[in-house]
């Protein structure tokens, strides 16, 4: 499993020091993909959340849009497992590494323009705001999909 984890950080390593002086789509694919699997894996207990740290921590040192989308879905895989208002058996290191990436968050929200960033990005942050505020459910809920689907399917027959 180390040799997995090595390989992973390895390839994130490459990824970002190609996305911050390129900065292209493929580039956000693997980045982003590379950022997905060791948030995965930090979820599931397979790496501690002082690691995930220092790889949030060089996203949010070089903010270009790409590593906003990254932290986004970094944000997305690993809230509600570590968010303790959601889990009560989340430990006191990873509240305390929760409530700090809550506020790298905010303040990446509060400063979009500063930043430079287009108002897509503080919509897809505003979501993620919301997304935690909301408990993790998301604004539809599956019912109301289902619902939709099912009257689909009855139009077309």
């Amino acid at each position: 499993m180390s040799f997995i984890i090595r390989e992973a950080f390895l390839r994130w390593e490459e990824a970002f020091q190609l996305s911050t002086s390129k900065g292209t789509q493929g580039d956000y694919v693997r980045i982003n993909g590379c950022a997905q699997f060791i948030s995965s894996l930090v979820k599931h207990g397979y790496l501690e959340s002082s690691k995930m740290k220092v790889l949030i921590e060089a996203l949010i040192a070089f903010p270009t849009e790409n590593h906003i989308l990254a932290l986004i879905g970094i944000w997305q895989i690993l809230g509600p497992s570590m968010d303790s208002n959601n889990n009560p058996d989340v430990s006191s290191e990873d509240d305390l590494f929760f409530s700090w990436f809550c506020q790298k968050i905010n303040h990446l929200y509060e400063n979009y323009e500063d930043l430079g960033f287009c108002s897509r990005v503080k919509y897809l942050l505003l979501d993620s705001i919301e997304l935690h505020r909301r408990k993790w459910l998301p604004r539809k809920s599956d019912a109301t999909k289902r619902r939709f689907y099912r009257y689909s399917l009855t139009d077309t027959q």
